[in-house]
């Protein structure tokens, strides 16, 4: 990751890259590995209050001959043209964003992906859903619940109120996101709505 983002800031740098003791391109090497790691852990941004926060400390362990001890100074660096090469708003095509509205820096392909992602989702949302009928709902649920359920190891697959509220909902909606910790059931309730969505 380290070398990937050296490698970033080499290609981009108008002029020869040059790790000195001054800190600029340090910011935006940290910056840069900051990003990558929060994408390595699933997240596609992260927030420029966490960057300003957590940069001065890491700085400060690198020992340079100038300090960047406030908010302030790393601000001037990221928001200002000494970074423009690198750094832009989301109309640019610079390879680093910094969307002051929603407080967060991405990478260009991240926040492009986002935004495709979220054009998708209202594009579902908008779509004609045809809800089915209440008894041929009840019957395709007791049919996948109670005549017909789900086995496993020594037992059956049982969904307690929040799980089946889930299932029938999704037979409501055109577009439904199902999220919980490990453990709760998105599984067991993914399976089931996809043998309801077969029965309807």
């Amino acid at each position: 990751v380290y070398f990937r983002s050296v490698e970033l800031l080499q290609i981009l740098k108008p002029e020869k890259l040059e790790f000195n003791q001054t800190p600029e391109l340090y910011t935006l090497l940290i910056l840069i590995l900051k990003l990558e790691k929060e994408e390595q852990e699933g997240r596609i941004c992260i927030s420029i209050n966490d960057v300003l926060d957590s940069l001065p400390s890491i700085l400060n362990k690198l020992n340079l001959d100038k300090q960047i001890d406030s908010r302030e100074v790393l601000k001037d660096i990221y928001f200002s043209e000494t970074s423009g090469w690198l750094i832009g708003d989301p109309r640019t095509d610079r390879p680093l964003i910094i969307d002051k509205r929603k407080g967060y820096f991405y990478f260009r392909k991240s926040l492009i992906l986002e935004e495709s992602t979220a054009s998708l989702f209202l594009k579902k949302a908008e779509t004609d859903f045809q809800i089915p009928e209440e008894n041929l709902l009840i019957q395709a649920l007791e049919d996948i619940l109670l005549r017909n359920p789900i086995r496993y190891k020594d037992g059956i697959l049982k969904l307690n109120s929040e799980q089946f509220l889930a299932v029938y909902a999704a037979a409501h909606s055109s577009l439904q996101f199902l999220s919980g910790g490990p453990g709760t059931g998105k599984t067991s309730i993914s399976v089931c709505i996809l043998r309801l969505l077969k029965r309807l």
